[in-house]
C-alpha cells in the first residue's frame, strides 16, 4: 500500500502539478526542490530517504530545455542529468525503497525508428543530434532501473511521456520547449501589436504534445496498478501535429494574425516522433484534454502569472 510519496523536482512543472492536484492530498507528500536540497549529493539523498522512508519515489527532477539550448549545451545536459539520476536512483535502491517512477523522454528513440514509436525501439544508436546529451542521460536512467529490477523485490518504472505543456511550465524563449515558447512569443507580439513573429525551421516537423494534467491522471492510475503495469510505458496522445499547426492554434486562440517569418537555417529536430500508446491505454487511461482546450488553459495560466498590466 502506497501512503507516503517523495517527489523530486517539486517546483518544476510536473512536480507542481502533482502536488497541486487534490487527488494527491490522500498521500503524505515529501517535496524536494533544488533551491532547498541538493539531490546530486548522494550522501544527503541517502540521509533524506532514510529519514522519511517513502513507499514510492516519483523522480521529476531534471535539467530540461528547448531545442536551441540543448543543441548548444549537449554535454552540459548529459552530465547534469546523469549526476541527478544516478544520485536519486542509486540512493533509493541503497535505502531499500521498492517502488520508483522514473521519467524518460521521446528523444530516447532513434531518428530512424519506425513510427509510432514502441517501447522496444529505444536505442543509443542514431539519436537526434540536437539533444543527444539529454537523450543518452534518460536512456542510462532507464537501464539503471532495469538492472535494479533484476532483483524481483524492486519495481522501478520508467514512463516516457511525449512533449508536455501546461501550468507552471518554462515559457522562456531561449530555454523553453516549442509550444510554450510560441505561446509567450505570440502573446507578447499581440500585446505589442507587432506585425510579424519568428518561427524556427519551415514548420513542417511534427510533434506530439500532451497537457500536463493528463500525465498526472496516468500517474494516479499507475499507483493503483503498480504491480501489474510493465516497467517501461509510453504516455501520450498518440497524435502528432506540425509546428505550423501548433502556431496556428495559438494564433487562433489569441485572435491574432501576424506574418510568420520562418527561420529555415535553424534546427528543427526530428521530423516525427509520435508514440505508440497501446500499453498505457490497456491500463485504462486515455488523455482527456484536446489541443485547443489545453492551449486556452495554458494561455490563461500564462496571463494570470506573467502578464503584469
Amino acid at each position: 500500500m502506497i501512503k507516503k510519496i517523495l517527489i523530486t523536482g517539486s517546483k518544476g512543472m510536473l512536480g507542481k502539478n502533482i502536488i497541486n492536484d487534490h487527488r494527491f492530498k490522500k498521500f503524505k507528500l515529501i517535496n524536494l526542490s533544488r533551491d532547498k536540497f541538493n539531490i546530486k549529493n548522494q550522501k544527503k539523498m541517502i540521509h533524506c530517504l532514510t529519514k522519511f522512508k517513502p513507499d514510492l519515489v516519483i523522480h521529476c527532477a531534471a535539467k530540461v530545455g528547448g531545442i536551441g539550448d540543448n543543441f548548444k549545451n549537449n554535454l552540459k545536459y548529459f552530465k547534469e542529468n546523469v549526476d541527478i539520476n544516478n544520485s536519486v536512483i542509486l540512493s533509493t535502491k541503497k535505502v531499500g525503497i521498492k517502488k520508483f517512477i522514473n521519467f524518460g523522454s521521446s528523444c530516447m528513440y532513434p531518428v530512424s525508428a519506425k513510427k509510432p514509436l514502441r517501447e522496444s525501439y529505444i536505442s543509443m544508436n542514431n539519436l537526434e543530434k540536437t539533444n543527444i546529451g539529454y537523450a543518452l542521460s534518460k536512456i542510462i536512467s532507464m537501464e539503471t532501473c532495469k538492472i535494479i529490477n533484476q532483483d524481483k523485490k524492486y519495481n522501478y518504472k520508467t514512463l516516457i511521456p511525449c512533449n508536455l505543456y501546461g501550468p507552471y511550465d518554462n515559457f522562456s524563449l531561449e530555454k523553453g520547449h516549442m509550444l510554450q515558447s510560441a505561446i509567450k512569443k505570440i502573446y507578447t507580439a499581440k500585446k505589442k501589436n507587432k506585425p510579424s513573429i519568428e518561427m524556427w525551421g519551415k514548420g513542417n516537423a511534427k510533434r506530439e504534445f500532451m497537457y500536463i494534467k493528463d500525465l498526472v491522471d496516468f500517474i494516479l492510475i499507475l499507483i493503483k496498478k503498480f504491480d501489474e503495469a510493465p516497467n517501461i510505458i509510453n504516455v501520450g496522445t498518440g497524435k502528432e501535429f506540425s509546428v505550423n499547426k501548433y502556431y496556428k492554434s495559438v494564433l487562433e486562440t489569441l485572435n491574432f494574425n501576424p506574418k510568420i517569418v520562418r527561420l529555415k537555417n535553424k534546427p528543427e529536430g526530428q521530423m516525427s516522433k509520435v508514440l505508440d500508446v497501446k500499453i498505457s491505454r490497456k491500463l485504462g487511461w486515455k488523455n482527456k484534454t484536446q489541443l485547443k482546450e489545453g492551449i486556452k488553459k495554458t494561455i490563461n495560466f500564462y496571463k494570470s502569472k506573467y502578464d503584469k498590466k
